[in-house]
């Protein structure tokens, strides 16, 4: 069973990543590029210390807050709603490593499944960001797509 969700995860991933690549915008792609990256770290560093989930993973931790630091800044320079929703529910993620320094008590099982939930929800936003770009393409409806905080200030015509 617990292969089945363990390459089940990866074959969704893989997907999901070709999916926003080639339907979605800048915005998409990186979020994808992103998260995949982060998938692939977490499962190095998983390897790498393998306390099997017993204690708090420190390493999946700071890979978390990378991917968490990006996703901010993709929503701070999007003009899209999705990557805000993205970000927050990566910092639903972050907020889980605490709970097992709060309570030991907490199953490894429950403590991993608390970690890689997240991914799914975060993937499903994403390749819906993907979708509505496709379908705002096909009514011709084109916006920057950067545009937020972050954005360079436009500069003037005015002499």
């Amino acid at each position: 069973m617990l292969y089945l969700l363990y390459y089940g995860f990866w074959a969704i991933l893989v997907a999901f990543a070709v999916w926003s690549c080639l339907a979605g915008a800048a915005d998409e792609r990186w979020a994808a590029a992103m998260m995949c990256v982060a998938a692939l770290l977490t499962r190095i560093v998983g390897d790498a210390f393998n306390t099997h989930w017993h204690r708090p993973q420190l390493g999946v931790l700071a890979v978390d807050i990378g991917l968490l630091f990006g996703l901010v800044v993709l929503a701070l320079r999007s003009r899209r709603f999705w990557p805000l929703t993205v970000a927050s529910v990566q910092l639903i993620a972050v907020l889980t490593h605490p709970a097992l320094w709060i309570d030991p008590a907490i199953l490894p099982f429950g403590y991993a499944l608390m970690q890689g939930f997240w991914a799914y929800p975060m993937m499903l936003v994403v390749a819906i960001g993907a979708w509505r770009h496709v379908r705002r393409q096909g009514r011709h409806e084109h916006a920057p797509e950067h545009a937020g905080v972050l954005a360079a200030t436009p500069r003037s015509d005015r002499g």
